[in-house]
């Protein structure tokens, strides 16, 4: 059962989709496979009574025969949406207007996700796991970029991450649509090693001198040992922050992380030389 705020908020992106794609079906036409276009929010002279109708095989025939697959798409998606809410809750969903408050969100922008590369992190890597394309560091965080796919999110590895003179290369980064950013998610999977831990909460609080703050921007899964890892917690502590922000943007509440004026200040470029001994230590 996907949580309240969360629910209302697929159903708020899946509806504004139907609102903003087009509309129409495909077919043939002289045998071959035609797009039928009977609505397009761009273009007011298509309609269900004048219908435009293009080649598949053309440059504009197959965008609008990709467009019209994923408004199919957001039409199946929006029935199961409101078929689940009439399932477990009352009342009608709170629609909320897309795009959303810019000053209600966390995490990266779409963006930067859009932009930003995988394995930028240039230390050493003794036992890389290579995962459609790339590439991973331990056994925990393949489990968890498998998790986090099952989600329906995209995802990266190891992007760069500069804001407030901290760098950052999170293990995963993922790209949650209908909360207008990524989320950044670090496993840490051997919390019984004391030096270990050490090190994982000294990375925790550079976090948070960034500006960034905890199931807001950044989910931290902990695990007592590499053989311990609970894909059950993790996808609830994804669910977690990902319900906190729904609710914020729901409620529309003005209690917002204080480092929201700074989102558009993310660096992507190759980082330069650190000379800062904690730097160097906690970057892997």
């Amino acid at each position: 059962m996907t949580l309240r705020n969360t629910l209302q908020l697929k159903i708020s992106y899946a509806k504004y989709l139907l609102q903003t794609l087009p509309k129409g079906r495909v077919g043939t036409y002289s045998q071959r496979q035609v797009v039928f276009i009977s609505r397009d929010p761009e273009r007011p002279d298509i309609s269900s009574k004048k219908e435009r109708r293009l080649y598949t095989d053309s440059k504009k025939g197959a965008k609008y025969l990709k467009l019209i697959s994923q408004y199919q798409n957001a039409k199946a998606e929006y029935d199961k949406l409101m078929n689940e809410w009439k399932t477990y809750y009352a009342g009608s969903p709170t629609i909320i207007k897309f795009p959303l408050d810019q000053n209600l969100l966390s995490g990266l922008t779409p963006e930067f996700f859009k932009n930003a590369r995988p394995n930028k992190n240039t230390f050493e890597n003794k036992d890389p796991i290579e995962y459609n394309g790339q590439i991973m560091r331990s056994k925990n965080e393949l489990l968890a970029v498998k998790e986090i796919e099952k989600m329906g999110f995209e995802w990266k590895t190891e992007v760069y991450v500069n804001i407030n003179g901290k760098r950052f290369y999170p293990d995963v980064t993922f790209h949650v649509p209908f909360i207008q950013c990524a989320l950044m998610l670090e496993t840490d999977g051997k919390m019984g090693d004391p030096e270990y831990r050490k090190e994982s909460i000294n990375r925790e609080y550079k976090y948070y001198q960034a500006g960034f703050n905890l199931f807001d921007d950044v989910i931290i899964y902990r695990t007592k040992n590499s053989h311990s890892f609970d894909s059950d917690l993790l996808k609830f502590e994804i669910d977690m922050a990902i319900e906190k922000i729904a609710t914020r943007i729901i409620e529309g509440t003005s209690e917002i992380p204080y480092n929201h004026s700074i989102k558009n200040g993310f660096q992507t470029e190759n980082p330069g030389i650190w000379d800062e001994y904690y730097d160097d230590q906690f970057e892997g």
